[in-house]
């Protein structure tokens, strides 16, 4: 077992909960409980950093992520671990303009991490990709704890109020 510094605690959600429009005004039910969510996790594994399959790219204009909101309230660093369109390019992680495998972008996502060595760490993905990573993470030495596989609020915002 890794020390508990290189410990990775997974959140995996649908990308569509991981942000909000800025201009709705406050978040809704369901964003302030994945914001909830979020901080209780962070809080019981001792995380000091938040990382995410994002990008401030992926995010568009208009709208935050929620981790990062919530990082930011707690103290804790935020990583955006995805690459952007053009460091896809640039990384080879494109194959003719789509996406390659999404273990080479898992594994761009732990170097990314690994840079920064910051640990204990909480990763929101997408639910799509908690096992992969666990297993990406566990074959580079970390700890990896899938803490939500499939992350979901019990309130249910109007489909109007979530991005899509």
């Amino acid at each position: 077992m890794a020390p508990r510094h290189k410990q990775i605690h997974i959140i995996g959600t649908a990308h569509t909960l991981q942000k909000r429009v800025v201009d709705v005004g406050s978040p809704n039910a369901a964003e302030a409980e994945f914001a909830k969510a979020i901080c209780q996790s962070a809080l019981a594994c001792g995380a000091q950093m938040l990382a995410e399959e994002m990008s401030v790219e992926a995010l568009g204009g208009g709208a935050i992520s929620i981790a990062q909101e919530t990082a930011a309230s707690i103290g804790l660093q935020h990583l955006f671990c995805d690459p952007t369109h053009a460091e896809r390019k640039a990384l080879a992680l494109l194959d003719g303009g789509a996406d390659c495998s999404d273990a080479r972008r898992e594994s761009e996502w732990l170097q990314r991490i690994a840079r920064l060595d910051v640990f204990p760490l909480l990763m929101i993905c997408g639910a799509n990709h908690v096992d992969s990573f666990m297993q990406a993470c566990s074959a580079a030495g970390y700890e990896a704890i899938v803490t939500e596989r499939d992350w979901a609020p019990q309130i249910r915002a109007p489909l109007e109020q979530r991005l899509i």
